[in-house]
């Protein structure tokens, strides 16, 4: 499946930003879930691969070899991200904050992809966070074939400073949406990213989908 993001207007940027806040009742309460209260995880390292398939207590996983991380990059804001195993390519990031009573804001459309700016931004020591959607208003989101990714895939972001922050892909997990957020933003002593699915589904009654967390270590920059 091919998913591509053109989202140049700057107005179109802004509208998907506001309406990260109150879109619907669906994303309201996909944002209470993942802003859900969970325990501080360790720093994540990942030295020992767990092997493909492994069932853990967080869930899924699919291991393969911890790539040697390139050096730190100084902080800059991401603007677009490319992972071509998926076919997901998107010029525009919009950045995500907290709401005014404190609850973390989520993707505002199907389409769009946020950054969650109290992470830090991709390539910087540290986990960086990218979120979007597998499915929001009965529309495919632009994260639903996440769960496709495989360790060894390549993962570009461009950053403000004219750089492109290539990271390879060791891990991706699939795990509960109760404790997906703490896991993607557990700490890391490394250059790390992390992408974050969320479901804005509006059928109640159905089960809400697990979701997936793909970790990957900066390995090149391009200039």
């Amino acid at each position: 499946m091919s998913v591509t993001v053109n989202t140049r207007d700057d107005a179109g940027r802004l509208g998907a930003v506001a309406a990260a806040v109150v879109v619907t009742l669906a994303a309201v309460l996909t944002t209470v879930t993942l802003a859900r209260s969970q325990p501080a995880d360790e720093a994540l390292d990942h030295a020992t691969p767990l092997g493909p398939g492994t069932l853990t207590d967080r869930g899924e996983v699919l291991d393969g070899p911890v790539p040697r991380a390139h050096d730190p990059l100084p902080a800059s804001v991401p603007g677009s991200l490319h992972v071509p195993e998926i076919g997901l390519e998107t010029d525009a990031l919009a950045e995500l904050g907290r709401t005014p009573t404190g609850v973390l804001e989520v993707p505002g459309t199907a389409a769009t992809v946020g950054w969650l700016a109290e992470n830090g931004t991709p390539g910087e020591r540290g986990a960086a966070v990218l979120t979007g959607h597998t499915d929001f208003a009965y529309e495919h989101g632009a994260f639903y074939p996440l769960g496709d990714v495989r360790p060894g895939a390549e993962v570009s972001v461009g950053r403000a400073d004219g750089t492109t922050a290539v990271f390879t892909v060791y891990r991706v997990q699939t795990v509960a949406h109760d404790a997906a957020r703490a896991l993607a933003t557990a700490p890391s002593d490394h250059p790390d990213l992390r992408l974050l699915s969320v479901s804005g589904q509006f059928d109640s009654s159905a089960a809400e989908p697990d979701a997936v967390v793909v970790f990957a270590r900066l390995t090149g920059v391009a200039r």
